[in-house]
């Protein structure tokens, strides 16, 4: 990489916001559910704004606070497995600090059960039953 774009790098990376961030959130709802943050997120992720069907052979992930158990939101694989172990990546580090469930006023406990749904469904096959 060349210098100029090393230092132009270094400075920009950390400050990155993740996608969620830039969703609008709607008046009032329900978000308590899994599949309620899903359809808020439109069957992207949180992180990097993937659609639910590049997610990956098993889709989308529910992320979770390991320390504290609370569920942050749907990431893609890719953003799952780095976003534990990233130090610089700021929509990693963002996302962290204010994640999907922080976003929605959601305070909930993740739950094995839950976190089992391998093939999410697109937005569009939401129900309200689902909800």
């Amino acid at each position: 990489m060349r210098e100029g774009a090393r230092v132009f790098v270094d400075r920009w990376l950390p400050a990155l916001w993740p996608a969620c961030w830039f969703w609008s959130v709607p008046d009032g709802g329900y978000w308590a559910t899994p599949t309620a943050i899903y359809q808020w997120q439109d069957g992207r992720c949180a992180i990097c704004a993937e659609p639910w069907d590049k997610g990956g052979h098993w889709g989308m992930v529910l992320d979770h606070d390991h320390k504290t158990g609370l569920v942050r939101g749907w990431l893609c694989r890719n953003c799952n497995a780095a976003e534990g172990h990233s130090t610089v990546d700021g929509r990693r580090l963002n996302y962290r600090n204010r994640p999907p469930t922080t976003i929605l006023g959601v305070c909930r406990l993740y739950s094995k059960r839950e976190s089992k749904t391998r093939h999410v469904p697109g937005p569009g096959q939401l129900t309200l039953g689902d909800l």
